[in-house]
């Protein structure tokens, strides 16, 4: 008992001074140092990268990234652990994403620390040849204990966050695979989307193409760069649409595209009084300029490049379909609206409250279900903090949401809706410590949306 009273005040003195942390609180700009040889590396060997942060570094959670050459160095053999800086923190990895090591970390009662942050392993392929290979050590996130202050940090090395290395490892260029997709079956009117899709490790970095299209049936809109390309971080997008009938896009970018997924985004609508029948949006290449800034890449279109998509005009008495919201308990009606063929239903209602759970959404996203025919939609109750929906709150959530942050996985719309638990707009450590906080019972209960 001696021993344990002494413990329990310095636990709730620690808490104490997270409670009370305010708005008005300034915190140090955090110095990050980092440590590696700089020795010749050869196939096969590790370089270990440790990283080092001022002492009294007062934070709750953070993240950071490590950029790397996947042609250099072995995806399947990379590694990190927290150092003594960050030892009773919640930690997670994400090595998923090639090029791109990233680490999280998150504590419910933080405290001054200092030190070694981290460790991470890099081994060379063997397959490599001798080469400049290029690490990016970058700070996405070290966030103050009153879970919204983003602490600013700077690196104390000479070339701040970027090193090079001696090893080697020829480039070599894979075709890069682009395909069309979208909404297939239209309607007078409609606003829809065009996207173009870009293959896994294309190494691009510029590029400059077009789409055409019928521009006696459709309008053009806009464009906006996709997944692909806003993730990378480095990319910049021009498109010109005076023409009619032909829209062209160039980008470029700073680093070479690793991630793959939806790399331009063509906005289009339907006239209001178009003709009936089939047609095709085509894409053309003018050309792809890989990693290198010279080499002209080869391309594969898949399906010729081309989306078909059908316009067909409802009679003119269009059908007209109910839809019914339903609660919880799937009986009680909470809405019913009247909905014209092929269009969106909108709720109008009330959501009621659920004692335990909050409102997370409908069990089909209402935006993007177009109505066809008579259709009930049910609300969605869940447990906030209860990220990877087994119905409950525990260190699996702080473990999910400290993924997600790193990039490790995606959440869908109902598992974000619960895992904000701080209900700041964002999800982060922040949100998983406070879930920390919840579970040692240093807060009574999260927070009631």
């Amino acid at each position: 008992m001696k021993k344990i009273l002494p413990l329990a005040i310095a636990f709730l003195l620690a808490l104490s001074s997270i409670s009370f942390s305010t708005a008005t609180e300034e915190y140090p700009p955090i110095a990050v140092t980092l440590e590696y040889s700089t020795q010749l590396y050869y196939p096969g060997d590790t370089i270990d990268l440790e990283i080092y942060i001022s002492e009294n570094s007062n934070m709750l959670s953070g993240k950071i990234s490590v950029y790397y050459d996947p042609e250099v160095i072995d995806q399947s053999t990379l590694a990190a652990e927290k150092g003594s800086a960050i030892s009773r923190y919640a930690f997670a990895t994400n090595f998923r994403n090639p090029g791109r090591a990233t680490v999280g970390f998150a504590s419910s009662s933080p405290s001054n620390v200092g030190g070694l942050l981290c460790t991470f392993h890099f081994t060379i392929l063997e397959t490599t040849k001798l080469d400049n290979a290029h690490l990016n050590v970058v700070i996405n996130e070290f966030l103050a204990p009153d879970t919204s202050t983003l602490i600013s940090s700077y690196f104390t090395n000479e070339g701040g966050g970027e090193i090079d290395l001696p090893v080697y490892q020829p480039e070599i260029y894979a075709p890069v695979y682009l395909s069309l997709s979208g909404e297939t079956e239209l309607r007078p009117g409609w606003d829809f989307s065009v996207i173009m899709n870009i293959g896994e490790n294309s190494k691009l970095l510029s590029g400059d193409m077009s789409i055409a299209y019928d521009a006696d049936n459709f309008d053009f809109i806009s464009c906006d760069m996709g997944t692909a390309l806003t993730e990378n971080g480095t990319f910049n997008l021009e498109y010109f649409g005076d023409k009619p009938g032909i829209v062209a896009v160039s980008i470029s970018g700073r680093e070479k595209l690793m991630t793959g997924g939806s790399a331009v985004i063509f906005k289009f609508k339907v006239k209001e009084t178009p003709v009936d029948g089939n047609y095709e949006f085509v894409l053309n290449v003018n050309r792809l300029i890989a990693g290198d800034g010279e080499t002209e890449l080869i391309y594969n279109l898949q399906n010729g490049g081309i989306l078909s998509v059908n316009i067909t005009t409802p009679p003119p008495e269009a059908e007209i379909y109910t839809v019914t919201f339903y609660a919880f308990d799937e009986t009680t009606v909470l809405f019913q609206i009247e909905v014209l063929d092929g269009e969106f239903a909108v709720f109008n209602g009330d959501i009621p409250k659920v004692d335990g759970r909050i409102f997370s959404g409908w069990d089909e996203d209402i935006t993007k279900t177009r109505i066809f025919n008579d259709t009930s939609f049910y609300a969605i109750y869940r447990i906030l903090g209860d990220a990877n929906g087994n119905e409950t709150t525990n260190s699996g959530d702080v473990s999910y949401i400290l993924r997600y942050a790193t990039g490790d996985i995606t959440l869908d719309r109902l598992d974000l809706a619960v895992a904000d638990v701080n209900a700041d707009g964002t999800i982060n450590g922040g949100d998983a410590a406070m879930i920390l906080m919840f579970l040692i019972r240093s807060i009574p209960d999260l927070p009631q949306h």
